[in-house]
């Protein structure tokens, strides 16, 4: 009897090591495959865009669209392609354009302006308002020294209403700024969530940094519902996770509340970027086998294109009245058209 009982302890402790250790294991091998749409999305190709650049975000705004781009040879930049898919240096005076030196990322502002980060390595990172259509500064915050220091780097930006979030891939966290409050905060830094857990996998090819280590890089893109209430985030490997907003504002959460509140809401492969539609379907770039996968709001996993294009594809731009979907990829700027409102 007293063997009997040591076994059935014995298999006590087990069961429990893996409910406490092994979460993810059992909630990963529940999630459904992303299902293929009935009607593949349709693809265009608005715009040649300069080769020997590597593109990231792009904005659509009301006489064309805005990108930025980091040059292989060069400092990075923002261009304006217009809607005839002409590409130009996007105009801004002289003055502002030399202060603007390493943009990072961009996100358009409620009013349809345009919010651009400039970070670069080891200096003060600070964010520009600029028209979107005549280049002007409309305002320049710059980051206070609470929320970087020489390893930071804010790579991904989301805004709306008073709040600005940014992830810092270099130092690993989420960082805000409330507009009304002129308060700048730093949330989960070195949480396991914004840290890269797996190599990257593009194309079917494990990536490999300079040194010849797997690459696995940080916190590095976000997605904002539309009407500001949820903020999704992840690393470019995943998981992919979803945070209320209203807890970033509010003081009164501590750091515990804070973390516990961060769900994982789906494993992802390696990505490019985020978008959500005026639907609040979320939009996927798939790079390791070249897809656009979306994620409706009753979590419904498809897979809207496959298209070899896409493993070079960065962060997407989703239009809030037509759903259209707009991604560099290469040296291509594409329009994409999602099947809207599958079935599951």
């Amino acid at each position: 009897m007293k063997n009997a009982a040591s076994l059935s302890h014995f298999f006590k402790v087990i069961l429990l090591f893996v409910v406490l250790f092994c979460p993810f294991r059992g909630f990963a091998a529940r999630e459904r495959p992303w299902a293929p749409v009935p009607h593949p999305a349709d693809v265009t190709v608005i715009a040649h865009l300069p080769e020997g650049s590597d593109w990231h975000d792009v904005v659509a705004v009301k006489d064309g669209f805005i990108l930025q781009r980091a040059p292989k040879d060069g400092a990075a930049s923002l261009i304006k392609v217009d809607r005839a898919g002409d590409a130009h240096p996007f105009p801004m005076a002289q003055r502002d354009k030399d202060g603007l030196d390493a943009p990072s990322a961009l996100a358009r502002a409620d009013d349809g302006a345009i919010w651009v980060v400039n970070a670069r390595p080891g200096a003060q990172p600070f964010l520009l308002k600029l028209d979107a259509e005549t280049g002007a500064l409309q305002s320049r915050i710059d980051a206070s020294p609470d929320v970087y220091d020489g390893t930071s780097r804010f790579i991904a930006i989301a805004a709306h209403g008073p709040m600005i979030y940014l992830a810092d891939e270099g130092d690993a966290a989420l960082v805000t700024y409330d507009l009304e409050k002129k308060i700048w905060r730093r949330f989960f830094a070195h949480y396991p969530a914004m840290l890269g857990q797996r190599p990257m996998n593009i194309g079917g090819q494990e990536v490999r940094a300079a040194d010849g280590r797997p690459l696995q890089r940080n916190i590095s893109h976000l997605a904002l519902q539309r009407d500001g209430a949820w903020l999704y985030l992840q690393t470019p490997t995943g998981p992919l996770y979803r945070l209320k907003t209203e807890l970033l504002r509010d003081p009164e959460f501590t750091p515990v509340e804070l973390m516990e509140s961060l769900t994982e809401w789906r494993r992802t492969p390696t990505i490019g970027g985020l978008t959500i539609g005026p639907d609040n379907t979320l939009y996927i770039i798939d790079r390791s086998e070249g897809r656009l996968l979306s994620f409706d709001a009753g979590r419904n996993p498809f897979m809207q294109l496959a298209d070899h294009r896409f493993v070079d594809a960065q962060t997407p731009y989703a239009d809030p009245i037509t759903n259209e979907i707009y991604v560099a990829a290469g040296s291509e700027l594409l329009g994409v058209t999602p099947h809207r409102n599958p079935q599951p």
